[in-house]
């Protein structure tokens, strides 16, 4: 055996040096390569009769050279070194390598460096890659709603920020996942631990959570055993069911009181199954709609007595079926006497005690003194509150109305504009009290002067248009605006001022592809045209 070994050990070791997959080389003490393995060419791609005498300072990247003489000069010292550094292969593409370097002693003189690089940038990168995934991860458990725990010998390690929240803001780290639920609840959480760590599956339980303020949350709480790395753990997901909850057993303990309630509610309620079937229709139905409520219990939720179709709502109910959602929704229904009642309807699904969806609650308010308000205010919106004419938003309105149901033919529409010649005058001599009453009376003249079809607005200060939306001719346009100076001409008797006062008037006519802006730049030119010839005149777009 020692006859072996001496005969031929310097063979066995440059076999095993040689065919090792890790690079092995061999550097000098002046930092030049001296020999080195096949691992080499697999690692950096150099042959071996192109590295030989090569400084190793060639194979490591530039920022990383100081750092790597510093351990050359220690193994020099007689000092063994490892580190990770960033290299460069022969194509120059960056290879990391974990460096061991040993002192090659002859006696006790250290007369180079023996090392072993290991390529480590597959490993890197699966690395970083399972860091970024981790951070992915954790980000994606950090905003969603549910409380998320992770356990370990049951003791919490890691809680996402819902979980915190359902605590109420408490620091979860360290604790028991008992410790956070209600005392007659836990040996329930003790049933559903002993499941999960027999690895059963996925397991849950509904559960009361304490609260750092004293209060009680119901929860949803789902269970499942995970390994994480060699360690076993528990993954916790709570979900918030105290809503739910509430109304669940207000609805159990409550029934009768709930049902004395809703048929002595002024609002319309009906209880609807699973099937789409009223089951209960309040009698207040009676008094809203004119129908007693056996005209409902046991039709088609969408049955209407007054033979009315609703699409939109339909859509909406089976939305809320689908989605188990609530939804609010403003229907209009015939009352059986003929006239139109609005109702704001909300729709609820109900659940029971094991918080299945059960069936569906529809809750009816007569809303038709507001929406006959909001019409009101709708059309005040649409009025000049100091001469009761359209405004500018009405007028527009009116404009596209009339565009969209059908192009005129060019010469068959006319859009006049006019103000008063010298009305700042007048305000500053008479004050601005004069000058309202006085853009009243002129709205009024002008009315006078057009037909009931015609449109009078008031667009700002004493600008006013007039659309004539019926014209046979040209000429009907001209002769309006000849009567509408004529009457403006007369005199005026304003809060005991008397005065005279005249109006000019840009006329322009409709021709195709026009629109409400471009009429109004017609008119407004021509109205510029007329005050610059002298005023108290009209003159038409050319």
């Amino acid at each position: 055996m020692g006859g072996f070994w001496s005969e031929q050990s310097i063979d066995v070791y440059k076999s095993i040096i040689d065919y090792n997959t890790d690079a092995i080389f061999i550097l000098s003490a002046e930092g030049k390569v001296m020999d080195v393995n096949l691992g080499v060419t697999k690692t950096f791609g150099y042959l071996k009769e192109e590295i030989l005498g090569m400084p190793y300072e060639k194979f490591i990247l530039p920022a990383q050279i100081d750092e790597v003489n510093q351990y050359f000069d220690k193994v020099l010292q007689g000092i063994p070194c490892e580190f990770k550094t960033e290299a460069v292969d022969k194509h120059g593409r960056l290879v990391y390598v974990q460096v061991k370097n040993v002192p090659l002693l002859t006696g006790e003189e250290v007369v180079g460096v023996f090392g072993v690089a290991i390529d480590i940038t597959e490993q890197l990168r699966l690395e970083k890659a399972l860091m970024e995934s981790e951070e992915r991860y954790r980000k994606l458990l950090e905003v969603l709603p549910e409380g998320i725990l992770v356990c370990e010998e049951g003791e919490i390690v890691y809680a996402n920020s819902s979980a915190g929240e359902y605590a109420g803001n408490g620091d979860l780290i360290g604790k028991s996942i008992s410790s956070l639920i209600h005392p007659d609840d836990r040996e329930r959480l003790e049933q559903l631990a002993a499941g999960t760590k027999k690895d059963q599956g996925p397991s849950y339980v509904e559960l009361r959570m304490n609260r750092n303020d004293g209060t009680t949350t119901y929860v949803d709480l789902g269970t499942v055993s995970v390994t994480q790395g060699d360690t076993p753990v528990i993954l916790a997901m709570i979900r918030d069911i105290t809503a739910q909850r509430l109304v669940v057993d207000a609805l159990k303990e409550s029934e009768e009181r709930y049902r004395l309630l809703a048929e002595n509610s002024l609002d319309l309620i009906q209880l609807v199954n699973l099937d789409g079937i009223v089951t209960f229709a309040s009698p207040s139905h009676k008094m809203v709609l004119g129908y007693g409520p056996q005209e409902y219990i046991g039709k088609w939720v969408f049955y209407r007595p007054d033979k009315g179709d609703d699409p939109e709502f339909q859509l909406i109910f089976f939305d809320m079926v689908v989605s188990q959602k609530p939804f609010t929704y403003e229907i209009v229904r015939r009352h059986k006497e003929g006239h139109q009642v609005w109702v704001e309807l909300k729709g609820s699904p109900m659940f029971d005690e094991e918080g299945h969806f059960k069936n569906m609650m529809l809750v009816g308010r007569e809303i038709t003194e507001r929406k006959k308000y909001q019409g009101q205010l709708e059309h005040l919106s649409f009025k000049d509150t100091l001469t009761g004419v359209p405004n500018r938003r009405h007028f527009s309105a009116a404009i596209e109305r009339i565009l969209k149901s059908g192009e005129p033919p060019a010469g068959n529409l006319a859009v006049m504009f006019l103000d008063l010649d010298k009305f700042k005058r007048i305000n500053d001599t008479w004050g601005h009290d004069t000058g309202d009453e006085l853009l009243r009376q002129f709205a009024i003249r002008i009315k006078q002067c057009i037909k009931n079809n015609d449109i009078l607005a008031r667009i700002g200060g004493d600008e006013f248009v007039v659309v004539l939306p019926d014209l046979e001719s040209v000429e009907q346009a001209v002769t309006c605006a000849e009567e509408i100076l004529h009457a403006l001409r007369q005199p005026w008797n304003i809060l005991g001022h008397e005065f005279v006062t005249t109006s000019s008037i840009g006329i322009a006519f409709y021709e195709p592809g026009d629109r409400e802006k471009e009429l109004i730049h017609k008119a407004d030119t021509a109205l510029y045209l007329a005050k610059s010839q002298g005023k108290n005149t009209y003159r038409v777009y050319a």
